[in-house]
C-alpha cells in the first residue's frame, strides 16, 4: 500500500469564478496553524473541472504523521500560500483503534513502530482476563516476543502481583515435543542467567513430569536438593579385622573383592568395613537411604555372615545404630538394608562403620565380600 494522502479541493479565480484546466499546486503539512515547521511537501499538476480537483500527496511518512495535530497549506503556481491553513483531523476510527482491527502487510520491515522520546511507556497494554500482550511467530528461528535494550537497560521486564505457578511474572511454554521453553544466551563475562530471591523462599525449583513436588531446588543459602540419589561403592578390599591378634586371614581378588578364612583359631570372627562418604553433599545434609552388601558364601552351611551391624559415630567413643541384623546370610547373592532411623549425616556427624560377624566351621571354607553400595538421598521431600 502506497503512503499517500488524498487531497480534494475547489479552485476559484480572484472574481470567485471556478477555474478549469491544469494548474500546479504545492501541498505542505505543518506542525502549527501558523509559522511552525514544514513536515513534508509535494508538488502536483492537477486538472480542475469547474474548479474541482483531486491530488495525491506523496513523500509523507509515519514519522511526519505520528499522531500529533497537523495543518495543510496549499499554494497555486507562484501565488502565495493560501490562508488560513486547513487543520487535518483523524478519521473517527483512528481515535482509538477499532476493537478487532487488523494491521496487515507483506513487508521486510516492521508493520508497527511505537516510539516514546519522553519518559513514559513505549507501549502500555492491559487485559482483564487474558494476556495483555500475546506474541506469536511462524518463523523457525525468530521469537514470538523479542525485547531489546541497546543502552544497558532491561530488554524484557515482567511483573506480577500473583503467587505460585498461576501468577508468575514471566511464563515460557514450549508446545513442541522437542521445544525449549526458555533459552538464555549471553556473550558476556557475567552470568547468562541470574536468579535473586530477597525473601525466604528458594532461588530455584524444578518440576518433572510425574506431577509431584519439585525434583530439584536451589535454596537461598546456596545448597542444592535433588530427587536423584547418589551412589557410593566401597570395595571389599577395605576390610580390616577387629583385633590385631585375630587369626582372620584373607586374599584380595582381582576385582577388588576379598576372600576371608577364619585362620588357625576357631570361633566367630569380626571384620570392619569403613564407609568413607560425604556427609554433606551440595551443601545439603545427606540421608543414608539404603546399603546393599555384595557377598558369596563358598558353603553356607560351614561359613556365613551371622550378623550385619552399621553404626554412625557421634563421638570418639560413642555411636548410634543404623543396622543391627542377625539374619544369617548363607547364599551367594546381595542383601539390601533400608535405613530410616538415625540415618541423617551432617557436618558434625558423618563417620560410618559397617561390621560383619562371621561364623566359620573350619579354616578351609571362605566367605567372599565384594563390597557395599551406599544409596544417598539429598532432598528433604524424598
Amino acid at each position: 500500500m502506497d503512503d499517500i494522502i488524498p487531497i480534494q479541493g475547489r479552485l476559484l479565480d480572484a472574481s470567485g469564478n471556478p477555474i478549469n484546466g491544469t494548474r500546479r499546486i504545492t501541498m505542505t503539512l505543518y506542525d502549527a496553524s501558523t509559522g511552525g515547521t514544514a513536515l513534508c511537501t509535494d508538488d502536483d499538476y492537477v486538472t480542475a473541472v469547474n474548479g474541482l480537483f483531486n491530488a495525491n500527496m506523496d513523500y509523507c511518512t509515519a514519522q511526519d504523521l505520528n499522531g500529533r495535530q497537523v495543518w495543510l497549506g496549499i499554494k497555486v503556481g507562484g501565488d502565495a500560500e493560501m490562508t488560513p491553513r486547513q487543520a487535518i483531523y483523524a478519521v473517527p476510527y483512528a481515535w482509538s483503534l477499532r476493537p478487532g482491527a487488523v494491521i496487515s502487510e507483506t513487508s521486510s520491515r516492521s508493520i508497527l513502530n511505537v516510539f516514546n522520546h519522553g519518559t513514559g511507556w513505549g507501549l502500555d497494554a492491559y487485559s482483564k482476563n487474558r494476556d495483555a500482550v500475546h506474541g506469536r511467530s511462524d518463523s523457525s528461528n525468530h521469537a514470538g516476543v523479542s525485547g531489546e535494550n541497546s543502552r544497558g537497560g532491561i530488554g524484557v521486564y515482567g511483573y506480577s502481583a500473583g503467587s505460585g505457578l498461576s501468577g508468575p511474572a514471566v511464563k515460557a511454554v514450549a508446545g513442541g515435543a522437542w521445544g525449549i521453553a526458555l533459552h538464555a544466551d549471553a556473550n558476556s563475562a557475567d552470568a547468562a542467567v541470574v536468579i535473586s530471591n530477597n525473601g525466604s523462599g528458594q532461588l530455584l525449583k524444578g518440576f518433572g513430569s510425574d506431577g509431584g513436588e519439585d525434583e530439584i531446588r536451589i535454596n537461598n543459602n546456596g545448597s542444592i536438593e535433588t530427587k536423584a540419589d547418589s551412589y557410593i561403592f566401597v570395595p571389599g578390599l577395605q576390610i580390616i579385622k577387629n583385633l590385631n591378634t585375630d587369626t582372620t586371614r584373607w586374599d584380595v581378588q582381582p576385582n577388588g573383592s576379598i576372600r576371608l578364612w577364619r585362620g588357625s583359631a576357631s570361633g566367630n570372627k569380626i571384620v570392619y568395613l569403613p564407609i568413607p562418604i560425604p556427609a554433606v553433599l551440595y551443601g545439603q545434609p545427606v540421608d543414608v537411604e539404603n546399603i546393599t552388601v555384595y557377598y558369596k558364601c563358598q558353603n553356607g552351611s560351614k561359613a556365613y555372615i551371622a550378623r550385619t551391624y552399621l553404626s554412625k559415630q557421634t563421638g570418639a567413643d560413642t555411636g548410634v545404630t543404623l543396622i543391627n541384623n542377625t539374619t544369617h546370610r548363607t547364599s551367594n547373592t546381595a542383601t539390601s538394608y533400608t535405613l530410616a532411623v538415625n540415618n541423617v549425616l551432617s557436618a558434625g556427624q558423618g563417620i560410618l562403620a559397617l561390621y560383619f560377624d562371621l561364623q566359620f566351621a573350619d579354616d578351609a571354607t571362605y566367605i567372599q565380600i565384594g563390597g557395599v553400595r551406599v544409596q544417598l538421598g539429598h532432598h528433604h521431600l524424598y
